[in-house]
């Protein structure tokens, strides 16, 4: 039974949606998504025909070792993340998870193969947060794996601790003088440093400013994208892409007013 938009009803109950994966050699391979309602089906089709538009593969994988597991999350999260969450998880895991764990059967998988990668990883002189960061990756990868692959043993993966020092703060007297200095033979670098201080913005939202989003007038700032650098593989680290996003404190990030200053 047919119901539009290419959806069909098999003689197995569930609902089958085709969509156009790809072209080879002038024709077009279809791809395909079931759902066990025709609304389930459609949302599986439009979630296939958005990561097309992202430039992601769509065939199905069969997961069978953890770098097929990594390609099977990254999937999932590019639906869900923004670019620059996403293109962090594909750095992060092109980097270190899948160079290290890649291979390994994810039957196979356990314990002792992840205390060798966390090794592995400080052996490499990473930061202790960026390895909590690459960690914390890999355990969503796994716990995503438990939900699909019930069977699977289960990892309980032991982060190390950040044991860093707090963050220094200027004094009211470094502030003075670090304001006076910038307002000095004021340039483009100085004023973005100098509009941080005031502000509290940070350096993304500020790069991504436009005139739409200042008023002199009412001495206000409107804080609604952020300017993003994606580097994705990490062969390719040196060629980063600028996009634009939405800024960490959402959609609607707010407005920020300064006081004028003195004539």
């Amino acid at each position: 039974m047919k119901k539009g938009n290419n959806i069909y009803k098999r003689k197995d109950g569930r609902w089958e949606a085709r969509y156009p994966r790809t072209r080879a050699n002038g024709q077009i391979q279809y791809g395909y998504c079931y759902g066990k309602t025709y609304a389930e089906a459609l949302k599986k089709r439009r979630e296939m025909e958005e990561l097309i538009e992202m430039g992601i593969e769509t065939k199905p994988i069969r997961a069978k070792t953890v770098a097929d597991l990594c390609d099977q999350w990254l999937r999932h999260k590019a639906l869900h993340v923004k670019p620059a969450s996403y293109d962090k998880y594909v750095y992060s895991i092109n980097a270190h998870i899948r160079a290290d764990l890649g291979p390994v059967s994810i039957q196979a998988l356990d314990d002792e193969h992840i205390d060798r990668f966390t090794a592995g990883l400080f052996d490499k002189g990473l930061r202790v947060k960026t390895i909590r960061d690459i960690l914390s990756i890999l355990n969503s990868i796994l716990a995503y794996a438990a939900k699909r692959f019930p069977r699977l043993r289960r990892i309980q993966i032991v982060f190390p601790r950040d044991d860093k020092a707090p963050a220094r703060v200027l004094s009211e007297e470094e502030q003075t003088r670090l304001i006076e200095y910038l307002r000095a033979d004021l340039d483009p670098c100085k004023f973005g440093t100098l509009l941080a201080l005031m502000t509290g913005m940070r350096i993304g939202e500020i790069c991504a400013l436009q005139w739409k989003d200042i008023s002199l007038a009412d001495s206000l700032l409107v804080v609604s994208n952020t300017m993003i650098r994606l580097r994705g593989h990490p062969e390719e680290s040196k060629k980063k892409k600028v996009a634009m996003s939405t800024p960490e404190r959402g959609a609607s990030a707010g407005s920020v007013r300064w006081d004028r200053a003195p004539r």
